[in-house]
């Protein structure tokens, strides 16, 4: 579980928040090039409350007979993806990335939208 703690500003429509889980850092940068319309794969969070978000975080690997994991993996990047209220109430839907920590068992990360908006 990875909870993220956001902060957002008063434009950003809390429940149009979705998250998309990404192995490769190359493919996390494309999905947030501007214009980018690829909209499978975006989800809602697992859990959602004022200010944070719940996101189940996929890992796999390797466990050897002992059960000991030899190889361990998770996504190194989500992708979130937001809708603004621009001028004369138009939406823009915009993306940002959010670095997953690294390391097994819950994880946390604070998101501040309102300093992305300057």
């Amino acid at each position: 579980m990875l909870q993220i703690d956001i902060e957002l500003p008063p434009d950003v429509e809390r429940e149009s928040l979705v998250y998309m889980e990404c192995w490769d850092e190359q493919i996390a940068d494309w999905l947030c090039t501007p214009g980018n319309q690829v909209k499978e794969g975006f989800e809602p969070p697992s859990q959602r409350t004022t200010n944070r978000d719940i996101v189940v975080v996929s890992t796999g690997g390797k466990s050897s007979a002992l059960r000991i994991f030899d190889t361990y993996h998770q996504p190194e990047t989500l992708v979130l993806q937001y809708d603004r209220v621009a001028t004369l109430g138009q939406r823009e839907t915009l993306r940002t990335l959010v670095p997953i920590p690294k390391g097994r068992g819950d994880r946390s990360v604070s998101i501040d939208l309102k300093q992305e908006a300057k």
